[in-house]
């Protein structure tokens, strides 16, 4: 579908998660971007478009264990921050496309690379898909970092031109 582009991807489990964790972990200022899209399914339409999302500070085996940003849960009814396992920032303004949103449902996923980062900056974590915000949070006790996880939910992603900057290895 993009032959210009090269990525990694992995079929949907349904009710599991699909998680790549980084071998390295990173400390202090980390900022992880990516471009990730929804992957087809067999029936070549997108039936459960929802969780793009990353894991920054975590163990490399809980995805609980950091700050985990998820674009789109909830079945794509919420973004949320979680700190370990609080929610801690949250919006319904970003979101994926849904049904009876957009004209082409098709066309509003197949070639559409969402651009998606994550800034931890001392004690202040934001969030953008596409270039808008999705909100910003101070942590009055930041974790210390740890390694990053791309991750979905009951879902098939691709994952592209995937960077991460760090402060400190």
């Amino acid at each position: 579908c993009s032959p210009q582009w090269s990525w990694f991807g992995c079929d949907r489990r349904p009710d599991a998660a699909n998680v790549l964790w980084s071998k390295a972990a990173f400390k202090g200022d980390v900022l992880a971007e990516f471009y990730a899209c929804i992957q087809m399914d067999r029936q070549a339409d997108y039936t459960r478009p929802s969780d793009l999302n990353v894991t920054i500070c975590g163990d490399g085996r809980d995805l609980s264990s950091g700050y985990s940003f998820i674009f789109g849960g909830w079945n794509n009814t919420m973004t949320r921050l979680l700190r370990r396992e609080q929610i801690v920032a949250q919006t319904d303004q970003i979101l994926l496309p849904r049904k009876g949103q957009v004209q082409d449902w098709s066309n509003a996923f197949h070639r559409h690379w969402f651009y998606i980062r994550i800034l931890k900056q001392g004690s202040r974590l934001s969030l953008s898909v596409d270039g808008q915000e999705a909100f910003q949070w101070e942590d009055p006790e930041p974790l210390e970092g740890g390694r990053i996880a791309f991750w979905t939910w009951d879902n098939g992603v691709l994952i592209a031109r995937a960077r991460i900057w760090y402060q400190e290895l």
